[in-house]
C-alpha cells in the first residue's frame, strides 16, 4: 500500500434507512432486522453555516473538498474526482424555452464518468480501514473507474464482467491494471457472483456491495458541488438518467441535507428522473399514481440504463413527487437524436444516458411542464469514448473466465490478491 496521511478519526455512524436500526460500520449494505438498505449518517457539523461554507471553499477541487460534511474515517488523500464543470448551455435554454440550462459535467473526472466520485469515496474508505484490493462488477463507467482508482492508490483490482464483453472493454481494463474476471452468463449473473464473493472477500473493498453506503455518499457530492457552483442556492429542477437510482436519490438527499444544515435557502429543486422507453419501471409507476416500482425485463438500447429493478426506484418515485418533479420515459428512437443535439447545442459529447436526460427535459417542454423562469441542470454523467493516459497504463492486469462461483473466483486469481 502506497504511504498516506492517517484518517481522520473514526466516527461513521451507519443506520438503516428503512427502519432507523443501527448498522455496523463496515458490516453488510443491508439491514439484519428488516433487510432494508443500510446508509451513513451525516451530522451536523459545528459553527455557523458561513464557517462551514468558508471551509468547503477553502479546499481542494476534488471530492476531498466535502471533508467537513463528511464522517471521519475516510482517507481521502489521492482522490482525483470532482470539481467538475458547470457549464451555460444558453441555446438548450432557448430551445427549452426556461431561463437558464446548465449542464454538470461529469466526463471531466478522471475516467469520464461520475463513477469516479463514488469510487474514490468507497475506495477512502476501504483504504483507511485496511483493505487492499478493489473490486466490482460491471461493464463500463465503474469497472474503468474501479481499475483506474485502484491504480492511482497502488490498490489491486478486480473486475467481474459477463463473459460475452467485449474485447476492446476487457482489454482497455487490462491496460489499466485490473485483474478481469469473466463470469460465464451474463451482467446479472457476473453481480450475483460478487455479491458472494463479497460475503466471503469482506476484506476487499467491494465499492457496489459490502462499500456502498459510501459509494452513494460520494453520488452525494455531485449536488453539492451543484449547489456550490451556483453560489450556494438551489436551481429550480435538477435532471437526471436513471439506472439503480444512486445517483438520483443522493442528488435529492445530498442537497435535503445543505437545507437541513441552513447552507442554502428556499425549495429543493424538483427532482426529474429520465429513463429510455425500454427500461422504464419508474417512469411507469410514476405514471400510474403508484407508490412502489414494479420490476421490468430491460429492452433499451442504452446499457447503462437497462436496470429493470432498481434498488432505489422506490425512493426517487418518492422523491420526484414531494419536490413537484417528474419522471419521464424517452422513446427509444429519440435518444440518439437528442444525444447529438446535447453536443451541437450544449457542447458535449456525451454516452447515450445524455441523450436521455436531454429527450426527457424535450419530452417535459413539449407537454408543457417547464416554466419559463427556470434555472435547469442537467447532469451528464459519462462520456462518448474515454482512453486512458499513458501514466494509468500498467503490465499488471490479466483476464480468466470463471464459473459463477467464489471458489471459481478464488481460484483463478494470484494468490497475492486473494490474501491481500
Amino acid at each position: 500500500m502506497t504511504d498516506r496521511t492517517p484518517p481522520a478519526q473514526d466516527d461513521a455512524v451507519l443506520r438503516c434507512r428503512e427502519c432507523g436500526h443501527p448498522a455496523p460500520a463496515d458490516g453488510p449494505q443491508y439491514c439484519d432486522r428488516c433487510f432494508g438498505p443500510v446508509e451513513v449518517v451525516l451530522s451536523t457539523p459545528p459553527g455557523p453555516g458561513v464557517e462551514l461554507r468558508g471551509a468547503v471553499d477553502a479546499g481542494p477541487t476534488t471530492v476531498a473538498r466535502w471533508a467537513p460534511l463528511l464522517p471521519g474515517g475516510l482517507d481521502l488523500v489521492g482522490a482525483a474526482a470532482g470539481g467538475t464543470p458547470l457549464r451555460s448551455a444558453p441555446g438548450l435554454a432557448a430551445d427549452l424555452g426556461v431561463a437558464e440550462v446548465w449542464l454538470k459535467d461529469e466526463t471531466a473526472n478522471p475516467t469520464g464518468s461520475f463513477k469516479d466520485r463514488v469510487v474514490d469515496v468507497a475506495i477512502a474508505r476501504g483504504v483507511a480501514t485496511g483493505r487492499r484490493v478493489v473490486a466490482c462488477s460491471s461493464t463500463g463507467n465503474l469497472a474503468r473507474a474501479v481499475a483506474a482508482g485502484a491504480a492511482r492508490r497502488g490498490l489491486a483490482a478486480v473486475v467481474l464482467v459477463p463473459a460475452a464483453l467485449e474485447a476492446d472493454r476487457v482489454d482497455l481494463l487490462v491496460r489499466l491494471g485490473a485483474h478481469v474476471v469473466r463470469v460465464d452468463g451474463g451482467y446479472d449473473d457476473a453481480s450475483r457472483a460478487a455479491a458472494e464473493a463479497a460475503s466471503e472477500l469482506h476484506h476487499w473493498s467491494w465499492v457496489n456491495v459490502n462499500l456502498r453506503p459510501w459509494y452513494e455518499l460520494g453520488a452525494r457530492t455531485t449536488g453539492w458541488e451543484v449547489v456550490r457552483q451556483l453560489g450556494w442556492m438551489c436551481p429550480d429542477r435538477i435532471v437526471a438518467p436513471m439506472a439503480s437510482g444512486a445517483l438520483a436519490r443522493a442528488l435529492h438527499d445530498g442537497v435535503a441535507h445543505l437545507l437541513d444544515l441552513g447552507l442554502v435557502d428556499g425549495p429543493p429543486p424538483r427532482l426529474t428522473v429520465a429513463q429510455p422507453a425500454g427500461c422504464a419501471p419508474v417512469a411507469a409507476a410514476f405514471d400510474a399514481g403508484a407508490t412502489v416500482v414494479r420490476p421490468v425485463r430491460p429492452g433499451t438500447a442504452v446499457a447503462s440504463l437497462a436496470m429493470g429493478d432498481p434498488p432505489d426506484g422506490d425512493a426517487v418515485l418518492a422523491a420526484a413527487r414531494a419536490t413537484g418533479g417528474a419522471v419521464v420515459a424517452v422513446d427509444e428512437d429519440a435518444v440518439g437524436p437528442a444525444t447529438a443535439r446535447l453536443h451541437a447545442r450544449g457542447g458535449l459529447s456525451a454516452e447515450l444516458a445524455g441523450g436521455v436526460v436531454l429527450a426527457g427535459l424535450e419530452a417535459l417542454a413539449a407537454r408543457g411542464e417547464l416554466q419559463r423562469h427556470e434555472r435547469v441542470v442537467a447532469v451528464v454523467t459519462g462520456a462518448a469514448a474515454w482512453a486512458p493516459p499513458a501514466e494509468l497504463v500498467s503490465p499488471a492486469g490479466a483476464n480468466c473466465t470463471i464459473e459463477p462461483s467464489v471458489g471459481a473466483l478464488i481460484e483463478a486469481l494470484p494468490p497475492e490478491i486473494t490474501r491481500a
